[in-house]
């Protein structure tokens, strides 16, 4: 989808194109002009939106703004100074669709383009986002993470992504077999000039389908990114791929717990053990109370069931206080074979029961009978 970013301040060029691929948007040096140069522009190739940027609103420039709201017949938004309810009223009155805080424009731009696409009065490709998170470690985190995207992967092949972002120990490289050039740690220096192409650069594509971002494989301890750098790859992923699957460890810090408010559905994986699920309650009323996670988007999955002496699923389900979503089957064995083979189950085993209750969970997500 193509944009076409109008603006009166020269020094905020850059920052405005970086903005608009950041969030997947096709925005060539030529579709950045002054307002003087909007109309010829405009009248030069095609477009799908654009946005009118003013440091000090003027009569001339909601002139501008009027004039192109009465011409074109894509949306227009407007951006500028935080505020100051009268400029953006102004705006409004004069044609434009919505009006942005300029200093958070990344974020109010996404959220305006989510609105736009919902409404129908564009086409923007905006993917869903998985996260996976859990209260105790070896509950099957990355195991869950891995094989949720391959799954989805077999219905949706190069549309799909995995991506380790947590901190702890990385095991998703190892998992897969996969040695990435880039790594996620690379995306904290990156972020801020980072757009679709260079994405597809840092991400490793597996040859069962999916997308892969992870930390160094090898490293006994990985640091999460800063909310800035995670929000921003985190957006630019949900406008090239249909969906993205996160892994987040065990170990939530602010910015993975902020993450997890961007996520369609959160994945709680738990053992049918007295810590695990107490541990996991407490998890949950953190993600819900601490985090503003929505309830309904937060997901219980009891992993390595059927083992001996274990929690019956209905207790466990009155100890959280929640519904378990699915419960997969406990299988060493073939788990292992996958790994050793750097492969998710789907390739290794798509008959065994582990496999076939990927697909369940992937149907309740998605409100399907499984």
């Amino acid at each position: 989808m193509r944009i076409v970013v109008a603006y009166d301040d020269a020094g905020q060029r850059d920052y405005l194109r970086q903005v608009a691929l950041s969030l997947g948007l096709e925005c060539t040096a030529q579709d950045c002009v002054r307002h003087a140069d909007l109309g010829v522009r405009l009248a030069q190739a095609p477009y799908d939106l654009v946005l009118i940027v003013l440091s000090q609103p003027s009569i001339q420039t909601l002139n501008l703004i009027q004039q192109t709201a009465s011409y074109v017949k894509v949306p227009v938004l407007a951006a500028g100074p935080a505020g100051d309810l009268q400029i953006a009223l102004q705006t409004i009155r004069a044609g434009a669709r919505e009006y942005l805080d300029v200093t958070r424009l990344r974020e109010e731009l996404n959220q305006s383009l989510e609105k736009l696409s919902q409404s129908g009065a564009i086409q923007y490709r905006h993917g869903k986002m998985l996260g996976v998170t859990a209260a105790v470690p070896g509950t099957g985190v990355t195991t869950l993470a891995v094989n949720l995207a391959f799954a989805l992967a077999e219905r949706l092949p190069r549309r799909v992504a995995v991506a380790e972002i947590g901190s702890g120990v990385p095991e998703l490289a190892l998992q897969l077999n996969v040695q990435p050039r880039h790594t996620t740690a690379d995306l904290r220096k990156l972020w801020d000039r980072l757009d679709s192409t260079m994405m597809m650069q840092v991400l490793v594509e597996h040859p069962a389908g999916a997308f892969v971002l992870a930390h160094a494989p090898g490293t006994l301890r990985a640091e999460s990114l800063p909310w800035e750098a995670l929000q921003h790859s985190l957006l630019l992923l949900k406008a090239m791929l249909d969906v993205t699957v996160l892994d987040c460890g065990h170990l939530l810090d602010e910015a993975l717990g902020r993450t997890l408010t961007l996520c369609d559905a959160v994945l709680v994986p738990v053992r049918l053990d007295v810590v695990s699920l107490r541990l996991t309650r407490k998890l949950i009323r953190s993600l819900m109370e601490e985090h503003g996670v929505p309830p309904e988007r937060v997901h219980v999955v009891a992993n390595r069931t059927g083992q001996r002496h274990q929690i019956a699923v209905k207790q466990a389900e009155e100890t959280l206080g929640r519904p378990i979503l699915e419960s997969i089957p406990d299988d060493p064995g073939t788990v292992n074979e996958a790994i050793n083979q750097g492969a998710p189950l789907i390739r290794v085993a798509r008959r065994a029961s582990i496999t076939r209750s990927f697909d369940k969970l992937l149907s309740r997500l998605e409100g399907r009978p499984a």
